[in-house]
């Protein structure tokens, strides 16, 4: 028999338990959208107890939905384990500056997200994503770096998703600017053979398991 109510941040914890007894240095963020739905910022405190804090930015997905555009490019990235990056980088450069910049930047997002100012939502995007490529020394195909310019010449902040070998980049902005990358990055994969912008759009709501009978 299932257990009812079980406590969301104790189910987030279980499934990060379970990633990262496979993947070393994993976060929770994924298993934390996944099960509270939404857009949210969240604080994360890694010690005994492994807890975090959750401060809900919106709560109309049908306008996020409209500043916001998804897209699979049809080849896997490579897994870099940015978990594991980060602390390497850490102990190469003894350097926590970047770290902090890059929460700063996130905090920014949050924000601007919360206060329906996309344009900044998508500065604060790319300039976190711009200290983390440098600090991290992550690499970018040439083809997602084709649509990461694409995004930043028509206003929009982009990154990329699905780092453990996923295909998926995103991209958040004002709504024109998503109007105009939307055709552009469709135009793309036509040439290519190979991508697809999705059909998606936020969910308000988080993982619900039922049984019958």
């Amino acid at each position: 028999m299932l257990q009812e109510n079980r406590d969301p941040e104790d189910v987030v914890r279980f499934a990060h338990h379970i990633e990262d007894s496979l993947y070393a240095n994993t976060g929770l963020q994924d298993q934390a959208s996944a099960m509270y739905g939404g857009a949210a910022l969240y604080q994360w405190r890694y010690d005994g107890t492994l807890a975090f804090t959750r401060e809900p930015l919106v709560d109309d997905g049908a306008t996020l939905a409209r500043h916001m555009v998804v897209a699979h490019t049809g080849t896997p990235h490579a897994s870099t384990h940015s978990g594991t990056l980060v602390i390497e980088a850490v102990k190469h450069t003894g350097r926590l500056a970047p770290l902090i910049e890059m929460s700063e930047h996130a905090r920014a997002f949050a924000d601007a997200v919360r206060s329906s100012a996309f344009a900044e939502a998508a500065e604060a995007m790319n300039r976190e994503a711009s200290v983390r490529a440098a600090f991290l020394r992550e690499f970018s195909t040439q083809e997602d770096e084709e649509l990461a310019r694409l995004g930043r010449d028509a206003g929009c902040g982009v990154r990329v998703a699905g780092r453990g070998s996923g295909g998926a980049v995103w991209a958040m902005g004002p709504e024109d600017g998503i109007t105009f990358l939307r055709d552009a990055w469709r135009n793309v994969f036509a040439e290519r053979g190979a991508g697809r912008v999705l059909a998606t759009a936020p969910t308000m709501d988080g993982l619900r398991v039922s049984s019958a009978g």
